[in-house]
């Protein structure tokens, strides 16, 4: 005879809480002792990251309307300039830049804005805007590569500058939250719902994160925070989503 199989204990199904965050305000969640106020909005003040951070190069408009404006002969042409002479060994590596600007701006490799992918192209985008120049620590970490795979890694990182330049230039960086209470009620049970009204009290638990940048980036600080609220609430099935 054949012996049956032990069966393998299932964990309980968890009861389900969805949470609906708004990019610019405050959402607060409730469980049965915990309340947590979760504030997912833009970061004032972020710092430009092409400045603030190693690893993502500079980029130079040709344009006197922006502040990263340098004429194209201070970079290309004369080798007693300043700049030149402080990028002199990047130069082969420059990668030239595209310019569009409807509403918001946005910065990409020459030649991956076309009539085609993007609206009013005739008329709000300039095909020759600026230049991306690699920092010291690209440079290194390219060291070994030549040819068409140097140039294929340079044209990489450029457009991953563009896109966290463009992004920073839009206001588009974004930063959270996430702070949990004992929950307090009225003597007829209703519920201290406000953020002030716990600003007497010490928090269970605190958790902070900036520096999330575009769509992307926010996405990433949702799924941060959808990881606090499950810690917070861990008999539930925590689902966190933009509303």
């Amino acid at each position: 005879m054949k012996k049956a199989k032990k069966s393998e204990a299932k964990e309980p199904l968890k009861a389900e809480l969805k949470v609906e965050l708004s990019s610019d305000g405050e959402t607060h969640v409730i469980g049965e002792d915990k309340i947590v106020f979760v504030t997912l909005e833009p970061e004032q003040g972020a710092e430009n990251p092409l400045t603030d951070c190693d690893g993502f190069g500079s980029i130079f408009s040709f344009s006197t309307r922006h502040s990263n404006f340098k004429e194209p002969a201070e970079i290309f042409e004369n080798p007693d300039a300043p700049l030149n002479s402080a990028f002199r060994s990047r130069f082969e590596d420059a990668v030239l830049l595209s310019y569009y600007e409807h509403g918001a701006c946005r910065w990409a490799v020459r030649g991956t804005m076309t009539a085609g992918n993007t609206h009013h192209y005739s008329w709000d985008c300039v095909s020759l805007a600026g230049v991306w120049i690699p920092d010291e620590y690209l440079m290194c970490e390219a060291s070994g590569l030549t040819g068409a795979k140097r140039i294929a890694k340079m044209t990489e990182w450029a457009e991953q500058a563009c896109k966290v330049f463009t992004d920073w230039c839009n206001g588009e960086v974004y930063c959270f939250n996430c702070v949990a209470y004992k929950l307090k009620t009225t003597d007829s049970g209703e519920v201290y719902d406000e953020l002030s009204d716990y600003r007497f009290e010490d928090a269970l638990s605190e958790e902070n994160g900036m520096g999330y940048y575009g769509y992307d980036g926010q996405k990433q600080a949702v799924s941060d925070i959808q990881c606090f609220l499950g810690e917070q609430f861990p008999d539930r099935e925590v689902i966190a989503v933009l509303k």
